[in-house]
């Protein structure tokens, strides 16, 4: 291993560890949350609770992944690199797979703040 290599990931060691711990968290939390909310996973909310849980764990999930991997002991630069664009890919690809489902689905004729005639109002109750 390079010894600049070395030093540099040494030196952000406890910041990877704690931000990787609390991503690991979150993602054991989601799953708890997604059990509390079990009688809210119905066939009619399903859009919803995917819009919600899956990306929301996908990006915990490459936090903790970039993590492990700049914690792991690298061997050179070429293959840090090479782990981080292979994180980078999977996540653009992620991303694609997520709009092409959005524009699938269409956008929303009405947000949560517009009224009946669809023009925006701070003061309209919120409508879904």
């Amino acid at each position: 291993m390079s010894g600049a290599l070395a030093e540099l990931l040494h030196t952000w060691h406890d910041f990877y560890t704690l931000i990787g711990t609390a991503a690991a968290t979150l993602i054991g939390l989601m799953f708890v949350a997604a059990s509390i909310a079990s009688s809210y996973l119905t066939e009619r909310n399903k859009a919803a609770v995917q819009a919600f849980f899956t990306p929301t764990v996908a990006h915990f999930a490459a936090v903790l992944i970039t993590c492990v991997v700049l914690s792991a002991p690298m061997t050179s630069w070429t293959a840090l690199s090479g782990l981080l664009l292979g994180v980078g890919a999977f996540g653009l690809g992620y991303s694609t797979v997520v709009w092409v489902r959005m524009a699938a689905a269409g956008s929303p004729r009405r947000s949560i703040f517009s009224t009946a005639s669809g023009t925006p109002s701070p003061r309209s109750p919120v409508t879904c």
